[in-house]
Parts: C-alpha cells; sequence; structure tokens
C-alpha cells in the first residue's frame, strides 16, 4: 500500500540547500512534522509549522500563498510543513527559489500512525481522514478522476500528487528553464531515508511520543496560535500579498474555495474497501 515506493528519493541526494523555501507535505501523519523541522535544523531556516499563526484561517492555499509572499518580502529561507495543504500543491505560487517536498511512506505505517489519535471517535481515519480530508478531494473536478474514493486517504494523496500533481509542478519547472535551469519545483521523499539523519530516534527512543511531541527542538519553539497573534500575522502577510498577487493566483484562490467542503455536525466517516 505505497504507490510513491518507486518514485522516492534518498532525502540526502535531494539538494535543499539550494531553494529559499521548503514546503513540506504529505498524508497527515506521514512524517512531515519530524521532516520538516530536521531540516530547518539542518540548514538553519526558520521553521513555519502547520500551527504557526501565519498559517491560520480556514483557506489553506490563501495561507500558503501569503507566507510565501511574507517570506519572499523578507528575503527569508524557511521550511513550511502543510499536510493539509496537499489539495491545492499544483495551484501554488511558484518560482525558482520554492521545493514542493512531497513526504513518501508506506500507507499501512501511516494509517496505524494516523489512528493513535482521536481514539475516541473511533481514530483519526473517522474523525478527519475519511471525513474532511476525502471530501477535500471527492469536491474538487480536477483531483476526483485520480484517485480511488474506496482508498484509504493516504493512498488517495499518494495517487494524486504522482498522477497528477507533480507531473503539473515538473512541467512548469521544464517549460521555464531559463528561470529554473537546473533547480526543480517538487521531489518526492522516502520518509524512511531520513534514518540516517542525525535526529533521526528508533522505535523504541520514540515511546511516549505524541502528536507534535518530537525531539527537534524548532517545533516546541512554534508561537503559539491565540486570536491576537493570528490577526497580527495574517495582517502583515496579507500586506505583503495584496502587493505581490498576481491575476492567476487569485483565480486559483477563488477555485480552491469554491469547493471547498462546509462542515458540520452531521458528518459521516466515509468507509473505505482495502
Amino acid at each position: 500500500m505505497y504507490p510513491l515506493h518507486d518514485a522516492a528519493a534518498q532525502w540526502q541526494d535531494v539538494p535543499f540547500e539550494r531553494y529559499q523555501v521548503i514546503l513540506v507535505t504529505g498524508p497527515q501523519r506521514s512524517g512531515t512534522t519530524w521532516a520538516a523541522c530536521a531540516l530547518a535544523s539542518q540548514l538553519g531556516y526558520t521553521l513555519l509549522d502547520e500551527r504557526h499563526p501565519i498559517t491560520g484561517g480556514n483557506n489553506t492555499l490563501r495561507a500558503l500563498q501569503r507566507t510565501f509572499a511574507y517570506l519572499r518580502s523578507r528575503n527569508m529561507s524557511a521550511v513550511v510543513q502543510s499536510p493539509m495543504g496537499t489539495k491545492d500543491l499544483h495551484l501554488l505560487p511558484s518560482w525558482p527559489g520554492l521545493l514542493v517536498a512531497f513526504m513518501a511512506r508506506n500507507c499501512l505505517d501511516v494509517f496505524l500512525s494516523q489512528n493513535k489519535v482521536d481514539r475516541r471517535e473511533g481514530g483519526w481515519t473517522c474523525s478527519a481522514g475519511r471525513t474532511r480530508e476525502l471530501r477535500k478531494y471527492l469536491n474538487r473536478p480536477d483531483l476526483r478522476p485520480h484517485f480511488d474514493e474506496k482508498d484509504m486517504i493516504c493512498k488517495v494523496k499518494q495517487d494524486v500528487w504522482q498522477s497528477y500533481q507533480e507531473p503539473l509542478l515538473r512541467r512548469h519547472a521544464a517549460e521555464r528553464i531559463a528561470e529554473y535551469g537546473e533547480l526543480n519545483l517538487s521531489a518526492t521523499v522516502d520518509f524512511a531515508s531520513f534514518r540516517s539523519h542525525p535526529l533521526w530516534l528508533r522505535g523504541e527512543q520514540r515511546t511516549g511520543l505524541r502528536i507534535k511531541s518530537t525531539n527537534c527542538a524548532l517545533v516546541k519553539a512554534t508561537p503559539r496560535r491565540s486570536r491576537n497573534a493570528t490577526r497580527l500575522w495574517v495582517e502583515e502577510s496579507d500586506a505583503a500579498l495584496a502587493a505581490t498577487i498576481t491575476a492567476d493566483d487569485a483565480a486559483k484562490q477563488n477555485y480552491s474555495q469554491t469547493f471547498q467542503p462546509r462542515y458540520g455536525r452531521g458528518r459521516r466517516c466515509l468507509n473505505c474497501v482495502w
């Protein structure tokens, strides 16, 4: 249960240091938190993980647009973590300093990790995976042809990335060879290859670690997302976005929001078959 097995690169083979902004993404619980923190620590980059106030709000694509605009306006090097942004990876604003790094991991391992969370609600698979996350994909006419809704959400995301999103990103860079040169816009990275990273902990060493609890100190330094902090960060980053957003990026943002599911109490876990 691992569509990206043969497509994933070893982390050591990806020249992360050549990029100003690295977006670490992939299915929830595929290792994005730890990998983003490990890369930021190694490179000396700022870490903006998914809990950072700058990524607040319900419009994930706009949050990433304004985060990128903020970083570029200040010429900051950063690693941004956003597993929730997977549905919009092909709609992101792009430039030669951006790398979209999709974490690849065996989906059975991801499933087991996901369901250590929200056990009272039947595990994360039912509390979020096959409710909120799956509907984001089911609602999108551009994504719908590229996955089987009976699959677990990890496989849905890997299939869409492999068959649709990454080819679009690669084509974008290839068609702009004068700008990108030897740089890529995307990379599929084998999470298991990080076993060689100095911060890697073996299984028995991770006993007792909970969600967002890692041995990587930068995660703990993430600012708290209070109402006031979110307002201040969003105002500043929105100003940077307003000064640079293109008509094409505004249209992509509207497209993404048009198909964003509306959630209520009547959510239903859409059972998978595998």
